[in-house]
């Protein structure tokens, strides 16, 4: 479907709005929760990408007849999508003046969609440093927590994904490693036995697929890295929370690292 120009008002002027092109608007978040295959989901991916990145900067009004002619979809399914990101908080509807958008500083950062939006923007390498430090923060604390008490359930579901990382790196799959490291870290976090931590599960994985979108890994897969994993899953078998926390560390420590190297040498 091919989109035309909107008039959206920023700050009482009327302004004509072009669709992002290029890299930026093909961006995608990996682990993105909205279904990109239907008119809503293309609407809110397009929108949130566009207020992420800056291009819709903060008190544009979103009006949604013009939305509507500019998507070629119905009103109704415009204002559920605005609803959508104000639910994220990157919109809020104001009496008598319409659907805005807001500063950054009132946006839900943590939101795995935000997090991917943002990453298709110019500030994308501090981010990605921001989200390595959510990760330096979060995962050696629910590293201990689990250790302090494992349950069955968990530590089988973290032994079966440091095998598949493990059979990942021997078979030099990346697609298979991502998607055990992931829900490796997801599991540790989930099963700290923290509440306030698991409200941060889907934040520490959009973290770690950010690093893939902004094609930050390594250059090959290496052992060092399983057994890394398998130290983790050893020490809260063990029920040594010391250790575990430091196991965790290490390995955002070893991720910052890389992803330092490679942002410095500018390759991606």
């Amino acid at each position: 479907m091919t989109m035309s120009p909107a008039n959206i008002e920023h700050h009482g002027l009327s302004t004509i709005y072009e669709p992002a092109s290029g890299i930026a608007a093909s961006f995608r978040p990996v682990g993105t929760n909205l279904n990109s295959g239907g008119l809503y989901g293309s609407v809110v991916q397009t929108l949130g990408r566009r207020i992420a990145t800056g291009e819709l900067p903060a008190g544009t009004r979103l009006r949604v007849e013009d939305l509507s002619v500019e998507f070629g979809v119905s009103r109704t399914i415009v204002r559920e999508s605005l609803r959508s990101l104000e639910a994220k908080r990157l919109v809020g509807a104001r009496p008598r003046v319409g659907t805005l958008v807001l500063p950054v500083d009132q946006w839900n950062l943590l939101d795995p969609d935000v997090i991917g939006w943002r990453l298709g923007g110019p500030s994308a390498d501090a981010l990605m440093t921001e989200l390595l430090d959510l990760r330096r923060a979060v995962e050696p604390l629910a590293a201990r927590s689990f250790a302090n008490h494992p349950d069955d359930e968990g530590l089988r579901a973290l032994r079966e994904s440091a095998e598949q990382m493990r059979r990942a790196v021997d078979d030099g799959d990346f697609g298979l490693f991502s998607q055990a490291d992931s829900r490796f870290h997801r599991i540790v976090v989930a099963h700290s036995g923290s509440q306030v931590l698991g409200q941060l599960v889907d934040a520490v994985v959009a973290a770690l697929q950010a690093r893939e979108q902004l094609l930050l890994m390594p250059e090959h897969l290496d052992e060092a890295v399983v057994r890394s994993h398998a130290a983790v899953v050893e020490c809260i078998a063990n029920q040594d929370p010391d250790d575990a926390e430091h196991a965790a560390r290490l390995i955002v420590d070893v991720a910052s690292d890389e992803v330092a190297r490679k942002l410095k040498e500018g390759t991606p």
